[in-house]
């Protein structure tokens, strides 16, 4: 009898929001994903190996991968306006 094992990483969601992707240049739906190694037995997952690593955020249109500090400072409502904005006003 064979025992068939081995490892398999697969893609983590963690999180989901809107930004202004830079390369669409416009305000899309985005993911944050992790990578998880897992110990297969039989093609078939069991548990996970070692720690979740490369995180990063995937535009939902174009499909691009960023680093995640792409998301600070760039927190839009749906409409397109900066969320939390601060109106200065000059006299």
């Amino acid at each position: 009898m064979f025992i068939i094992f081995g490892t398999k990483t697969r893609k983590i969601r963690e999180n989901s929001g809107h930004f202004v992707c830079p390369q669409c240049e416009i305000l899309r739906p985005y993911w944050v994903h992790l990578l998880q190694t897992w110990f297969t037995l039989f093609f078939v997952p069991v548990f996970p190996v070692g720690e979740k690593k490369n995180k990063h955020v995937e535009c939902q249109h174009c499909k691009s991968s960023y680093y995640p500090r792409i998301l600070n400072d760039n927190t839009f409502n749906v409409t397109g306006e900066m969320a939390n904005s601060k109106t200065e006003v000059k006299t």
